[in-house]
Parts: structure tokens; C-alpha cells; sequence
């Protein structure tokens, strides 16, 4: 079984997930998000650009907004893991940063849970949930640093901010 075969058979399929695709498909449905980067000038699309063995999962999967918030819901309630399995990836430890702790790909973020990542500087997401609320942020480009620093999760805490939640 491949790596493809295991996100289908143990993310997409439960979830319901429509726009969750991996590269081995060899096509993508639309919509999906793409991944965008200024050069010479220019926009230039580098969404099937990478090479995925380059990252594997970080890379593999291209979605849309509505898929994660779906894969958001299923992510934070445990009900794609074992009950074990779930319990060990929120197992928190702390990072070093005020009001960040990290398991197993998930995070507390100052309450907010979730995760957050990119790859190669191009494909960048802030997935969290705050008190009831599911928040998805897709965007291009990621500040040095990393997750807590990323565009993404700025654009996130800014969003949480700005609306008082």
C-alpha cells in the first residue's frame, strides 16, 4: 500500500473529503488551491512545480478551503485515529514559545487548536478551532521562522483578534 492509498483509505474516505487529492491521481479537480511565487517578476504558478518525494505528506495533498475545514473537524475530534492514537497525538509538550505547546502534528496555539505548515515557501495553511469556531487560512509564502511566524497563522491571530473570539 502506498502513501496515497493510506491518506484515501484513512482521511479521505472517512471524512467524505471531495477535494483531498494526492499527486498520485496524476490530476486535480477544481477547485484547489494553488500555490503562487513571484519570480523575475512574475507569478508563477508552482503548484505541480515540486516534486513530491521531495516532502511526502507535507506536499502530497492538494485541497480547497471546504475539504479542510471538513479534515479540521475530523482532525480536532479524533475521529479519524484510534481512541489510543488520538489521545498520544495530543500529547502536549511545550516548544519554548509562550502559549505553544506540540504533539504529533498538533498544536495549542494560545487556545486555538490545530496545525499549521508549508511547503517549499509556497503552500501555506493555518487550521484551528476556537471556541466552536472553525478557521482555515490558505495562503502563499511563509515568513522565516516557521508555523507560529508563517503568514498563515498571522493572518489567522489577526482574524481572531481583529473579531474577538
Amino acid at each position: 500500500m502506498n502513501s496515497g492509498d493510506i491518506l484515501h483509505n484513512k482521511c479521505q474516505k472517512p471524512a467524505h473529503l471531495i477535494y483531498f487529492l494526492t499527486w498520485q491521481k496524476q490530476h486535480l479537480l477544481r477547485p484547489h488551491a494553488h500555490g503562487y511565487r513571484f519570480e523575475d517578476g512574475k507569478v508563477a504558478d508552482l503548484t505541480t512545480f515540486y516534486p513530491v518525494e521531495l516532502s511526502w505528506a507535507a506536499g502530497v495533498i492538494v485541497s480547497n478551503v471546504s475539504d479542510m475545514r471538513v479534515f479540521l473537524e475530523a482532525f480536532i475530534s479524533g475521529s479519524l485515529l484510534s481512541k489510543e492514537m488520538f489521545l498520544e497525538q495530543w500529547t502536549l509538550v511545550p516548544t519554548g514559545r509562550e502559549n505553544i505547546t506540540y504533539g504529533l502534528a498538533a498544536a495549542d496555539m494560545n487556545g486555538s487548536y490545530g496545525h499549521t505548515g508549508s511547503y517549499h515557501d509556497i503552500f501555506t495553511s493555518a487550521m484551528f478551532h476556537r471556541n466552536g469556531y472553525k478557521i482555515v487560512v490558505l495562503c502563499n509564502g511563509q515568513a522565516e521562522g516557521g508555523n507560529y511566524d508563517s503568514t498563515a497563522a498571522k493572518i489567522y491571530f489577526k482574524i481572531i483578534s481583529d473579531v474577538g473570539i
